[in-house]
């Protein structure tokens, strides 16, 4: 055994002579008498622990803690013999010892480590919060991000933005926040808990932080005027107020919050009732793109409901494989979407199904910024452009577009935003 439960000599057989306690010893572990016809023997008084009234074997070894003498203290004769201990502390010097000076130098060690780690970290975040970034120089859509965290995700004294993973799915929301963190303009707030960061260091020596993202408190990393930080917080719950966002910010930022919502819903029939793992690729986000130039939320989860529908019997009847399935179900759904488009039929709209998780960034910008509230997920992309009434010139240039799509592809809206949004297959 690796360590014996230090205790004092036991004194019950001390009434036997030198002679007779190494008789005893002897019949004990090596004729192995059993402990009744001993005790009858020598008479000896009753003892739960018969070994431990053996006296203790010096040896010449000496403790490495307090230079006191080892010794062997006797063991039952069923089991193996003890290390060498020392008579003072207890300490074993050979092995993993658990005695209580041991103990203390561990404790002590790991507290040591652990306050220069988390020194580490607590400097290495402060460097980071050190460079703010200016309000002004914020995106329309980074703007709406930090209202909405500041309405739904702040702490009671407004002094920083909760965990995530305490309010709602981390998953479903990921893809909003970690562009304000990749920007720094969410930085990790240094009342988080250090148990979630990793450390090390890179070929340069210098320290390189990794976090459980959805596991932390953050800090909003942004600079406002003269403004403390309590009353950007209270500034950044108002941002509609201030927010002047032209059509095409409007729709981009709908855009990504529709094709977030279509690929959750798309994601439930792939994984809930295809019975197939979901897979967020190429293809799906070419669809998504497609069909949210030209629908609204709730028309697009019609098109999904409908044809995952037909998918199931195609699966059942046909038995094939869970590429083909996949294919099936994404040309369905586009080839229903040109045929609709086509011919200007009608697609009615579907209200959000309860079991797909609410997102707050969702309900902020429909609520706050367009002001549609249970109306957002039935907002179509041409109703976008008309929710700025006052620049009834930018109004009139859109409506010479069929689509929504050929809009966005003119050399006005690409000068600035870059991008082409393609309607046609790749």
């Amino acid at each position: 055994m690796n360590h014996y439960p230090f205790k004092k000599q036991g004194n019950k057989f001390d009434f036997l002579s030198q002679d007779e306690m190494t008789t005893l010893m002897k019949e004990y572990y090596e004729d192995r008498i059993s402990m009744t016809a001993l005790k009858a023997k020598y008479k000896l008084p009753q003892s739960n622990n018969f070994e431990e009234q053996f006296p203790w074997e010096k040896i010449a070894e000496i403790c490495g803690l307090c230079n006191c003498q080892m010794v062997v203290v006797p063991h039952h004769r069923d089991r193996n013999s003890n290390k060498a201990v020392c008579s003072n502390c207890g300490h074993i010097n050979e092995g993993l010892c658990t005695c209580g000076t041991c103990r203390d130098i561990e404790r002590q060690t790991y507290l040591q480590e652990k306050k220069e780690r988390e020194e580490r970290i607590s400097n290495q975040l402060e460097l980071e919060e050190s460079v703010k970034i200016p309000f002004d120089k914020l995106t329309a859509e980074e703007k709406i991000s930090l209202g909405m965290l500041v309405r739904n995700m702040s702490s009671e004294d407004l002094t920083y933005i909760v965990p995530f993973s305490s309010k709602e799915n981390w998953k479903n929301n990921k893809d909003f926040v970690l562009p304000l963190y990749k920007s720094k303009i969410l930085t990790v707030h240094p009342e988080s808990d250090y148990s979630f960061i990793g450390i090390k260091e890179n070929k340069f020596k210098e320290t390189i932080l990794s976090f459980e993202l959805h596991k932390m408190k953050w800090n909003i990393n942004v600079l406002k005027e003269n403004l403390s930080n309590n009353e950007l917080y209270n500034y950044l719950a108002r941002a509609e107020d201030q927010l002047k966002l032209s059509y095409e910010e409007l729709f981009l930022y709908w855009k990504k919050i529709a094709k977030h919502e279509a690929q959750l819903y798309l994601a439930y029939n792939f994984n809930q009732v295809l019975k197939i793992e979901f897979e967020n690729d190429f293809a799906i986000d070419n669809l998504l793109e497609y069909l949210t130039n030209h629908f609204s939320i709730g028309q697009i989860y019609n098109l999904i409901w409908k044809y995952t529908n037909n998918t199931l019997r195609f699966k059942e009847e046909r038995q094939v494989t869970r590429n083909h399935i996949y294919n099936y179900l994404l040309k369905c759904i586009r080839n229903e979407a040109e045929k609709i488009i086509a011919n200007s039929y009608n697609l009615g709209h579907f209200d959000k199904p309860k079991y797909i998780q609410e997102s707050s960034f969702s309900d902020f910008f429909f609520s706050y910024i367009l002001k549609a509230n249970g109306q957002g997920y039935r907002i179509t992309p041409s109703e976008i452009f008309e929710i700025n009434q006052n620049n009834s010139d930018d109004i009139q240039e859109f409506v010479q577009f069929k689509t929504v799509g050929d809009y966005l592809n003119t050399y006005k809206f690409l000068s600035t935003n870059k991008e082409s949004f393609k309607d046609e297959d790749e």
